[in-house]
């Protein structure tokens, strides 16, 4: 009988035990790109909040040398008193990621939080015309203003918002088994419902 290699005995007992396998995994090659979030998926993302906010888009984007992002579209029902605000909104949250075999981590990078208002509603109504119905005869310079003052400060609520989500920059590390098939990102992690994302298409290509 010929000899074992030393190689091939550990891999023997490695699957034997099931703590893994011999052969080389190519999801650091294979994660890279962007990802478009399953809209099944939308419904239950704890981290993103709850009550008024509801999540529409939740993609990944994975780029060579450790760093990607999270983009995420956002809507937010906001009351006080008897005003109520209506926001949708996308979120951009640079993360720091590493991949080890079969597994992906990532840490969020929370002070380079980026945010964009889509729109904004104002009791049902454009909050570009509720400022410039506030400056109305001040002129067009005094609108900017208002209208600058009024999309910083909201800008900032919603930034302030996702930062204290996720809290402390590169405090938390979130892992999961992760797996890339047929042009699909597998992401499990415990007993929770797996995370699904298909691979985002260019925007030039076309289907045989």
């Amino acid at each position: 009988m010929k000899r074992r290699s030393l190689v091939s005995i550990l891999c023997l007992l490695l699957a034997l035990v099931g703590l893994g396998s011999c052969s080389e995994s190519t999801l650091s090659k294979d994660i890279l790109g962007e990802w478009v979030g399953d809209p099944k998926i939308l419904k239950d993302l704890e981290w993103m909040g709850g009550g008024q906010a509801k999540v529409y888009a939740f993609d990944w984007k994975f780029d060579n040398g450790s760093r990607g992002l999270i983009k995420v579209g956002k809507t937010l029902t906001m009351r006080e008193e008897e005003e109520e605000v209506y926001l949708r909104v996308a979120i951009v949250v640079p993360i720091i990621y590493n991949v080890y075999g079969d597994g992906l981590s990532f840490k969020f990078d929370k002070d380079s939080v980026q945010v964009e208002i889509l729109e904004c509603l104002i009791n049902g109504k454009n909050y570009k015309d509720v400022v410039a119905r506030d400056v109305e005869g001040e002129g067009e310079a005094a609108f900017q203003r208002a209208y600058d003052t009024v999309t910083e400060q909201l800008k900032e609520l919603v930034e302030e918002d996702v930062r204290r989500q996720i809290g402390t920059p590169l405090e938390i590390n979130y892992s999961y088994d992760a797996s890339v098939k047929n042009d699909i990102l597998t992401l499990k992690q415990g007993g929770k419902i797996p995370l699904t994302f298909h691979r985002k298409k260019s925007q030039g290509a076309t289907v045989l």
